[in-house]
């Protein structure tokens, strides 16, 4: 099971550079429009610190390094532009404290960054997995499945397989609760392996999966169940470990994804009954349903 927390970084917005470009830019003009006005120049340079702020939010420590580093060169090309106008620099003990306090800071802001989004992370993750499978849980299950059943009805091709482990409750009764885990581990491993990055399988609850598919061919949905079973056929303790499926296919008549998901559903539970792996019919487009 995965349990590392990616951070997903959000871009960063264009009015946020112009900000941390003016920010580092106000210092080096104050230095030529302003000379000799000392009493303010803390404060001035002490704009240099709004990128670090800024870019932290949307990079972490990626953002807080390219705005010290940005910071850093303005700082030096404010001295040089010091010497350039002739003006000494009288007060090292300034500069060094400016820089003292940008590197401080922006080393401060960085950390409290990475922290704050690596934990922002970890309560996505949690929010939206499943805890024993590392799978996405129902709630991001049926997330995906809206948009896709969106895209379906531009063109793109879906197709559903309801999963549903054959007698989990004989194996809890006989071997145990954590052989019934790990043999939901072990389906849940083989679907993330067998599924491709544009899709998703889903744990829905108990021994229920739900496998979104970009295909409008029924085969190419028993050609990736018949990879999961191939993978999982070993991994039982002292049984083979299978499962039934039902298969629904995006067409005239699905009216909703909750409907896609009846219908798998129902099909799901015919290959109960007859094994392995059962085709829904396509419903009539009259049939009317609202969504999960």
């Amino acid at each position: 099971m995965n349990t590392e927390y990616q951070i997903q970084w959000a871009p960063v917005p264009g009015r946020a550079l112009a900000i941390s470009a003016a920010a580092l830019a106000v210092p080096v003009l104050a230095v030529y429009l302003m000379p000799g006005v000392n009493d303010y120049e803390l404060l001035v340079w002490l704009l240099a610190l709004i990128p670090a702020f800024l870019l932290a939010y949307y990079r972490g420590w990626r953002g807080v390094a390219a705005a010290m580093a940005a910071g850093m060169a303005v700082i030096s090309l404010g001295q040089v532009l010091l010497v350039y106008l002739g003006r000494s620099v009288n007060d090292w003990a300034l500069v060094a404290g400016v820089l003292t306090v940008f590197i401080g800071v922006g080393l401060g802001v960085g950390w409290v960054s990475e922290l704050l989004h690596r934990e922002r992370a970890k309560a996505q993750w949690l929010a939206y997995t499943d805890a024993l499978t590392g799978l996405p849980n129902r709630r991001q299950g049926l997330f995906f499945l809206d948009k896709q059943f969106a895209a379906a009805r531009r063109g793109q091709g879906l197709a559903v397989a309801y999963v549903d482990m054959d007698d989990l409750k004989g194996i809890n009764d006989t071997s145990g609760h954590r052989a019934g885990d790990r043999a939901l581990r072990a389906l849940g491993e083989a679907l993330a392996i067998e599924t491709r990055d544009s899709e998703l399988s889903a744990r829905l609850s108990g021994d229920e999966f739900l496998c979104i598919l970009h295909t409008q061919d029924p085969r190419d949905v028993h050609i990736f169940l018949h990879r999961v079973r191939e993978r999982i056929m070993q991994a039982g303790e002292g049984r083979p470990l299978t499962f039934s499926a039902g298969i629904a296919v995006y067409g005239a008549g699905v009216a909703s994804p909750g409907h896609l998901i009846e219908l798998a559903d129902l099909a799901m539970y015919e290959a109960k009954h007859s094994g392995g792996e059962a085709l829904a019919p396509q419903p009539s487009r009259q049939r009317g349903h609202d969504s999960a």
